[in-house]
């Protein structure tokens, strides 16, 4: 089941009860909440409390809302209740670093999440600290989205440096060039493509030896 409540211009009561209802819907595997603008940090939470505990839940876009960073750190504390989902964006969500920090230390343990989207939202250098141990630390992500925050030329270094100790990710976007860094996501690009690859054989010898 898929839900799209974009461009609504549903306020934090709106979404509350949003979220009363959509506890009763585990079926649901799609949420777009996405330019609400009037979504703020207990509205956010309130939907992110509701659909993690959901078994099927898939994608989660609050992108460009008002969640702030109140609404990230109780976002952030639910996150590692859903084990299915894999995409979750926070764009535009006047984040903060304080609240950057909060999903950052959530998702060093989380092993869902693929697609993780943190773009504008006022993040400063002193979450670098908490980005770089994320990418270090995450084995399940292979792609980030940071661009358009607060973060420096250095910050951005420090991140792709931090691909080093990083296997899984294929994709950081930032607005900001890698240079020599590349080599990083170059070769997480091929490991992920020999372990396709290697996927593609065991199941074509599997079906080889089903047929014989």
């Amino acid at each position: 089941t898929m839900l799209y409540f974009n461009r609504n211009e549903l306020k934090d009561n709106d979404a509350c009860t949003l979220a009363t209802g959509l506890a009763e819907h585990p079926a649901l595997v799609e949420l777009y909440l996405n330019t609400n603008l009037h979504i703020g940090s207990e509205g956010g939470a309130c939907i992110a409390e509701a659909v993690f505990a959901l078994p099927n839940l898939a994608i989660l876009d609050l992108g460009t809302n008002r969640i702030g960073a109140a609404g990230a750190k109780r976002i952030a504390a639910a996150l590692n209740q859903s084990t299915s989902l894999r995409i979750l964006d926070l764009g535009n969500n006047k984040l903060g670093s304080l609240g950057c920090i909060a999903l950052m230390e959530a998702m060093c343990h989380n092993t869902s999440v693929l697609k993780l989207k943190i773009y504008n939202n006022n993040i400063g250098s002193d979450a670098v600290p908490s980005i770089t141990q994320m990418i270090k630390a995450n084995r399940t992500m292979n792609e980030f989205t940071i661009a358009f925050n607060l973060l420096t030329h250095d910050d951005f270094n420090a991140c792709y440096d931090a691909l080093a100790y990083n296997g899984v990710i294929t994709n950081l976007f930032t607005n900001h060039s890698p240079g020599k860094r590349w080599r990083f996501i170059k070769r997480n690009k091929l490991n992920f493509e020999r372990k396709t690859d290697l996927l593609l054989d065991i199941i074509l010898a599997r079906c080889e030896f089903w047929l014989r």
